[in-house]
């Protein structure tokens, strides 16, 4: 713990330091300056606890320098020791925090008792920035704490429990005062996290992807700005990924019926709308559906899923080629072999006699 005593008058710095120095022996250095540029090299180089410093002074006053040293988020304790009773002076240095100002002449027991106070604040202050920073630790190891206890919830499909938790943890944070929005932004994404990673765990694509659609449509700072807004978004969050996997699975029904009729039907009229409609679906959606799903459109499934019939059929040698084509859905046959050589690089009658 250093001291800085500023004062553009020696014999009252050395005053004040000799007094210092034999009664107070805290400091580890005390440190001298007679104007402000000094006491600021000494800032560059020093960790300064207290100050006790003049107002005025040549070249730049205590109050300016006071102010300097709060713009660079210093701790410093001042204490302001003057011959200056200024009302405008004192209001200023109360401003800038300062714990005490003092009067010339001061008696010792006053200027010690008034550094005894500044060493206690310091100590105090040392020990909030301690305990601030402790807590800040905690509260990130606690996050990967309840990460994994967040992922058994999910697994286990208790969403309420989840949610409860992720709220007192929340919580947890503005009661500590840790409610920063770099520790609101590592929440959100943990969360979303935990999320996607059950999604995928799971392989429900179909879902991650609505998921992640919703995701991607909403901004995090919308939701980071508070704890408050954070704790609203926990439950709708968790309400929207249960919505997505019920979707899905509603849609993957879907598919499997669409799918069955497909094969059932291959030498049926087969469109994206009257299979939508089939299964109260939009075509768009369902063909998107299919995409995931199959990684072909449903138009292609349809192409594809007649190939592979026609292809077995061909194998069998059992039917001439017009008919096969007019079983599997093409009543064109130029179209069919058309189709029929893009998927496998031969036409029907070479596929035949391969």
């Amino acid at each position: 713990m250093n001291l800085l005593i500023v004062n553009d008058e020696y014999y009252n710095v050395e005053s004040v330091r000799i007094k210092i120095e034999q009664e107070r022996p805290v400091f580890d250095e005390i440190f001298c300056a007679y104007n402000l540029k000094q006491a600021m090299n000494i800032f560059h180089r020093h960790e300064i606890s207290v100050m006790i410093c003049d107002v005025e002074m040549p070249g730049g006053s205590g109050l300016e320098l006071l102010s300097l040293i709060r713009q660079k988020q210093l701790g410093t304790i001042c204490i302001f020791l003057t011959a200056y009773a200024k009302f405008e002076y004192i209001s200023q240095a109360m401003r800038l925090t300062t714990i005490d100002y003092l009067l010339k002449p001061v008696e010792d027991a006053q200027l010690l008792a008034s550094v005894d106070k500044a060493v206690i604040q310091f100590q105090k202050q040392q020990k909030a920035l301690s305990d601030n920073l402790q807590v800040s630790r905690l509260k990130e190891n606690e996050l990967d704490i309840r990460q994994k206890y967040w992922a058994e919830l999910l697994e286990q499909n208790k969403l309420d429990a989840f949610a409860s938790d992720a709220c007192a943890y929340l919580y947890s944070l503005q009661l500590y005062q840790s409610a920063t929005e770099e520790a609101l932004s590592a929440f959100y994404h943990c969360f979303l996290q935990i999320l996607s990673s059950r999604l995928k765990h799971d392989g429900e694509e179909t879902a991650l992807e609505l998921f992640e659609e919703f995701c991607s449509q909403n901004s995090k700072e919308r939701f980071t700005a508070s704890c408050t807004s954070m704790t609203k978004w926990v439950p709708d969050t968790l309400a929207v990924y249960q919505n997505c996997k019920n979707k899905a699975a509603s849609a993957d029904n879907a598919i499997a019926t669409v799918k069955a009729y497909i094969h059932n039907h291959l030498d049926d009229k087969l469109d994206r709308d009257s299979l939508a409609s089939m299964v109260y679906l939009s075509p768009d959606y369902l063909s998107h559906c299919f995409k995931c799903q199959t990684g072909l459109s449903l138009t292609n499934y349809i192409i594809e899923t007649r190939i592979q019939e026609a292809k077995r059929l061909l194998e069998k040698k059992e039917m001439n080629i017009r008919d096969i084509a007019i079983t599997c859905g093409f009543q064109n046959i130029s179209y069919f072999t058309r189709q029929f050589k893009k998927s496998t690089g031969m036409t029907p009658r070479e596929y035949r006699h391969t």
